[in-house]
C-alpha cells in the first residue's frame, strides 16, 4: 500500500527546481565576470552584466517564484543590487570628471595652449580612468600628454633660440625657432623668425672674417687678427668673435709682458723682471719658457721658495736645475741632489761633487754651532741645532746622546720651573708622547691639572691624563710628590676618590657659565669612568701600550690611527671606539644624550660593530618607552644580531613592545607594529601578536568578502606557521572550515540531495557541521508532523540521517526510535499486511505512530467518501482502524459514529 501523504513542501511551490539551479549557476557565474570588469576598471561592462543578471530573476509573475527565488538566491540578488549600486556611482563620478576636463579644454581655443588649464584637465582625466578604464578617456589623456609635452619642448625650443639670438648665432637661434614653428605657430616665433632673417647677411660676413682672424693668429700675427676682428665686432657682436678677441689680446699682454721681463733681467733690475713674467705666466700659462724664466728670475734675487713653488710638479731638466739650485741654496742638501741626479749634463755633474764638499762643510760647523752652544749655557739653542743637524744629515751618534743626556735633561729642568703652564703643559705632553712610560704620563697629569686651573678650556686634557693616570696608580713610583696630598703615606683608593671629587667639582663648575663645554667634559668625563670601572682596580684589561693602561680618550688622542684594541669585554672595547661617547651615556642611563652623540656615517668599520649595536639597542628601547615604535625600527633592526645574542636585551625589548602594543589602537598600526616586532626578535609574545592580528585580518576580509574560505584556510595555514598553537588563529581556522564545510552541506540540500549532504556533514572534522544539519532535520521532522506533510519514508530517512549525524544527542535517540517504529509499520504495510499493521501501531508505546496511521486512514476514508470510488466496505475498514488507534480523538467522533463503529447517545 502506497503513502497517502506527500512531504516534498517545497515542489508544492509550482517552481521547477532543475530550472531554478540552472539559472542560480548562471547568474554566478555572470557576477564573476560582473566583478572581474570591475577589478578591471570595466565599469560599464559590469554594469550591463549585472543588469543581465537581475533580468534573469525578474519580474516575478507569481508568490511561488517569489518564495522560490527567495529561498534560492535572495542573499545573492542583494549583492548584485548593493554591487550595481556602487557601479552606477563610480560610472556617474567618472563620466562627471569626465566632463569637467572636456568643459576645461573646450576654453583653450588659442594656437598655443595654457599648462595650467591642460594640466588640470589631465588631472581629471586620469582621476577619472582610475575609475572607470574609459577608451575615449585614454585618448584624451594621451592628448593631453602629447599637447604638454609639445608645450614643454617649444618652450625649450624659443628659450633656446632666444639664448642663441642673443649671442648673435643667428642661423642656430632660427633653425630652433622654426622647430619650435613646426610644434605650435605663434606670432611670437613668426616675428622672431623675420626679424632673424634680416640678419643673416651679416652672420656670414662675420663669419669670413673671423675664420681670417684665426688664420692670422695661427702664423702668430696677432695684432693683424686683432685689426681685422675689431671692426667686424663692432657691427656683428657675436659671443665666440667677442672671447677669440678676448684671447688675442690676452695673449698680446702676455707676449708683451714677457718681453718686458727679459729686458729688465737683462739690465739686472730683477724685482720688476719677476713681476713682469708673473704678468705673463698669467696670460700665457701654457707657455713652460714664461714659468722657467719667472722661477728663473725669482732665484736670481734670493726667493728660493717661490721658485720652488712656481716649478712644483712641472718636468724637464731646466725646472729640475732650478728646483736643485733653490735647494741647496736652502741648505736643503739631499733634495737638491734628488733633483740633479735626473740632469745629464757634465757641468752638473761637477757641481754636485761641490755640494759634497759644502755638505761637509756645514756638517763640521754646525757640529761646533752645537758645542759652542752647550759651553755658553744656550741649551735652547743647542736643541735645536741638534734637531736640524740630524733632519739634514741623519742620524749622528755623538749628537744625539748630547741631546739626549745633557741638553733635554737640563732643559727640563729649566722649563719645569717656569710659570707658563701651557708650555709646561704642551711640552710635558709631547714627552709622554715620545716615552709613553710611567713617570711622562705622571708629569703630563701634573702640568694638565695646573693648565686646567687658569684656562678651563683645557679640562678635556686634565680628564684624559688623570683618567689615564688613575689606571696605572699601582705602577706610579711618585706618588708621595702629588701636589694634591699632604701625607706622605698613599692609600690608592683615597687617591682615585679624591681625583674623581676634583674633576666632578671642575666639571660642575662650568655648568652655568658654558652649558655646550660641560656636556662635552661631562661626555668625556662620563665615558672614562664608565672605562675606568670595567677596566678593574687595578686594571686587568683595557689598551696597553709599553705596558701601560691607556683609557680611550687617551687611546683615541694618540693611537686613532690604529684599529680597535681587541679586548675581550664588548662594551670596554666599544668605548675605545668613535661610538665611545654614546656607549658610556647609554651604559649611565642617558640614551637622549646617546643619540646625540652616536656618529652619523653610516659605514661601520670592523670591530665597530658592537658598539653601533649596543647604541642602536638602546636607542630603540628609548623610542619604545616614548612609545613612538615607528622611531625604533631601525635602530632595533640595526643591533638584530646582538639582541638575538642577548638574552636580557631580548626580554627587555619583549617587555617595551608589550607596552607599545597597549598603546596602539587602529588595527593597520597593530598589523604594522606586530610585523616588525616578529621580524626582528620572533620571540613567542611577537609571533602570538603578529598571527592574532592578522588572523584578524582575514576575518575582516571575509565578512567583506574580499576573499574567499579556500584563500582565507590558506592564508591562515601560512599564519599558523608563525604560531602554531594560537587560539585565535585556530578558532578562525575551524570557523572558516565550518562556513566551508556548511556551504557544500548546504548546496547539496539546495539540490535536494540529502541523502549527499549527510554524507558530506559526515567527512567534515568539525562536529558542529554536523550537528547542523542535525538540527534542520529535526526542525524539519517536528514540523512536518505539526504539518501532516511527512511520509513513512520521510520519517525514516530523517531518524536514519539525525542519527548519523549526532548519535549521542537524546533527542536524536528518541527521534531514532520513533522512525524506527514507523520502518516496521511501513514493511507490514508495503507487503499490505494492513491489520497486522495496525496491531503493532495499537500496541507501540509511540504515540505519534498510532495518531498518525489513524490520520491516513481517515485521509483514505475522507477522499474515499468525496470521490465514491471506494467501497463501502473499504470506508469502514479504514474508519475501524483509526479507532482502534485513536478511539477517543474527539474530531473522528462523527465518523465513528456514522460508520456504526461507535453507538449514538
Amino acid at each position: 500500500m502506497r503513502d497517502l501523504v506527500n512531504s516534498v513542501s517545497h515542489l508544492l511551490l509550482g517552481v521547477r527546481v532543475v530550472d531554478l539551479s540552472e539559472k542560480a549557476s548562471q547568474s554566478k557565474i555572470l557576477f564573476k565576470k560582473a566583478e572581474r570588469f570591475a577589478d578591471h576598471k570595466q565599469i560599464r561592462d559590469a554594469i550591463i552584466t549585472a543588469e543581465k543578471i537581475l533580468g534573469l530573476w525578474y519580474p516575478c509573475h507569481s508568490i511561488s517564484e517569489q518564495i522560490g527565488h527567495k529561498i534560492w538566491v535572495g542573499s545573492f540578488l542583494q549583492n548584485v543590487k548593493y554591487k550595481l549600486r556602487g557601479w552606477n556611482k563610480r560610472l556617474d563620478e567618472a563620466e562627471k570628471l569626465t566632463v569637467s576636463a572636456t568643459s576645461i579644454l573646450e576654453k583653450e581655443t588659442g594656437n598655443l595652449p595654457n599648462s595650467k588649464p591642460l594640466n588640470d584637465a589631465l588631472k581629471l582625466y586620469q582621476e577619472s580612468y582610475l575609475k572607470h578604464e574609459d577608451a575615449h578617456v585614454k585618448l584624451a589623456i594621451e592628448r593631453c600628454e602629447h599637447l604638454l609635452g609639445c608645450i614643454q619642448k617649444y618652450q625649450v625650443l624659443v628659450s633656446e633660440a632666444e639664448k642663441l639670438a642673443k649671442q648673435r648665432y643667428v642661423k642656430l637661434a632660427s633653425a630652433r625657432y622654426q622647430k619650435a614653428q613646426q610644434l605650435f605657430a605663434t606670432d611670437r616665433v613668426e616675428a622672431a623668425i623675420a626679424q632673424l632673417s634680416t640678419q643673416v647677411h651679416q652672420e656670414r660676413t662675420f663669419e669670413a672674417t673671423l675664420r681670417q682672424a684665426k688664420q692670422l693668429s695661427g702664423e702668430g700675427k696677432f695684432q693683424e687678427a686683432i685689426a681685422l676682428l675689431n671692426p667686424a665686432l663692432a657691427q656683428f657682436k657675436r659671443t665666440d668673435g667677442l672671447n677669440f678677441l678676448s684671447e688675442l689680446r690676452k695673449a698680446v699682454r702676455g707676449i708683451e709682458h714677457f718681453e718686458a721681463g727679459y729686458n729688465f733681467e737683462q739690465s739686472g733690475d730683477f724685482d720688476r723682471a719677476f713681476s713682469h713674467y708673473q704678468a705673463a705666466q698669467a696670460s700665457l700659462p701654457h707657455i713652460l719658457d714664461c714659468t722657467i724664466r719667472t722661477a728663473s728670475v725669482a732665484v736670481k734675487f734670493h726667493r728660493w721658495d717661490k721658485a720652488i713653488f712656481i716649478l712644483d710638479k712641472m718636468n724637464g731638466e731646466s725646472a729640475a736645475y732650478i728646483r736643485g739650485f733653490a735647494h741647496a741654496k736652502k741648505g736643503n742638501w739631499q733634495q737638491a741632489n734628488r733633483e740633479w741626479q735626473s740632469i745629464s749634463d757634465l757641468r752638473i755633474r761637477e757641481q754636485r761633487q761641490l755640494l759634497g764638499i759644502l755638505v761637509e762643510r756645514e756638517r763640521l760647523v754646525t757640529l761646533q754651532q752645537i758645542e759652542k752652544s752647550v759651553d755658553a749655557e744656550n741649551l735652547g739653542l743647542a736643541q735645536v741645532l741638534s734637531s736640524e743637524f740630524m733632519k739634514k744629515f741623519g742620524q749622528h751618534e755623538l749628537v744625539l746622546a748630547n741631546l739626549e743626556n745633557h741638553i733635554q735633561p737640563r732643559l727640563e729642568k729649566v722649563f719645569w720651573q717656569g710659570e707658563n703652564w701651557q708650555k709646561i703643559a704642551d711640552f710635558a705632553e709631547e714627552k709622554w708622547r715620545e716615552r709613553l712610560d710611567i713617570v711622562s704620563l705622571h708629569n703630563w697629569a701634573i702640568a694638565a691639572y695646573y693648565h686646567a686651573k687658569v684656562d678651563l678650556n683645557k679640562l678635556g686634557d686634565c680628564i684624559i691624563s688623570w683618567s689615564t693616570a688613575i689606571a696605572n696608580l699601582h705602577l706610579d713610583p711618585s706618588l708621595k710628590n702629588l701636589p694634591w696630598l699632604e701625607n706622605s703615606g698613599v692609600n690608592l683608593q683615597e687617591v682615585r676618590l679624591d681625583i674623581h671629587k676634583k674633576l666632578e667639582d671642575a666639571i660642575e663648575s662650568i655648568k652655568d657659565k658654558n652649558p655646550n663645554d660641560y656636556l662635552r667634559f661631562r661626555d668625556l668625563y662620563r665615558r672614562e669612568m664608565v672605562a675606568l670601572r670595567l677596566m678593574g682596580t687595578p686594571p686587568k684589561s683595557g689598551a696597553k701600550q709599553n705596558n701601560l693602561f691607556l683609557t680611550p680618550g687617551c687611546w683615541i688622542r694618540y693611537f686613532s690611527s690604529l684599529s680597535t684594541p681587541r679586548i675581550t669585554d664588548k662594551i670596554l672595547q666599544a668605548l675605545y671606539s668613535k661610538w665611545g661617547l654614546a656607549v658610556a651615556a647609554c651604559i649611565e642611563g642617558d640614551t637622549a644624550r646617546a643619540i646625540q652623540l652616536k656618529p652619523t656615517i653610516g659605514f661601520v668599520v670592523k670591530g665597530e660593530q658592537f658598539a653601533q649595536q649596543l647604541v642602536s639597542y638602546y636607542e630603540g628601547c628609548y623610542h619604545l618607552q616614548q612609545k613612538q615604535w615607528r622611531n625604533a625600527i631601525l635602530p632595533i633592526k640595526q643591533a638584530r644580531e646582538e639582541i638575538k645574542a642577548n638574552q636580557d636585551w631580548r626580554k627587555e625589548i619583549d617587555r617595551l613592545c608589550q607596552q607599545q602594543r597597549l598603546a596602539i589602537s587602529e588595527v593597520n598600526e597593530h598589523l604594522d607594529f606586530a610585523q616588525s616586532w616578529y621580524d626582528i626578535l620572533d620571540s613567542q609574545a611577537a609571533r602570538s601578536y603578529l598571527a592574532e592580528y592578522k588572523a584578524e585580518q582575514i576575518r575582516e576580509n571575509l565578512v567583506a568578502q574580499k576573499v574567499n574560505e579556500n584563500t582565507a584556510l590558506a592564508e591562515l595555514e601560512k599564519i599558523k606557521r608563525i604560531d602554531s598553537k594560537n587560539p585565535v588563529v585556530l578558532d578562525l581556522i575551524e570557523r572558516v572550515e565550518i562556513t566551508q564545510d556548511a556551504r557544500k552541506v548546504e548546496e547539496f540540500m539546495k539540490a535536494n540531495k540529502f541523502e549527499q549532504a549527510v554524507q558530506q556533514a559526515k567527512r567534515s572534522r568539525h562536529q558542529q557541521v554536523r550537528n547542523n544539519l542535525s538540527e534542520f532535520f529535526i526542525k524539519v521532522f517536528i514540523e512536518g508532523f505539526q504539518e501532516s506533510e511527512l511520509g513513512f519514508e520521510d520519517i525514516h530517512k530523517i531518524g536514519q540521517w539525525v542519527y548519523e549525524l549526532s548519535p549521542e544527542d537524546p533527542m536524536v535517540k528518541e527521534i531514532y526510535k520513533i522512525s524506527q517504529e514507523f520502518k516496521k509499520v511501513q514493511d507490514l504495510l508495503k507487503r499490505e499486511l494492513v491489520e497486522e499493521a495496525v496491531r503493532y501501531a495499537k500496541f507501540s508505546d509511540c504515540d505519534l505512530l498510532k495518531s498518525y496511521l489513524a490520520e491516513t486512514f481517515m485521509v483514505a476514508l475522507i477522499k474515499g467518501l468525496e470521490s465514491k470510488q471506494i467501497s463501502s466496505e473499504m470506508i469502514r475498514k479504514f474508519g475501524r482502524w483509526a479507532y482502534e488507534l485513536c478511539p477517543n480523538k474527539a474530531e473522528y467522533q462523527p465518523f465513528y459514529r456514522n460508520l456504526g463503529i461507535i453507538r449514538n447517545f
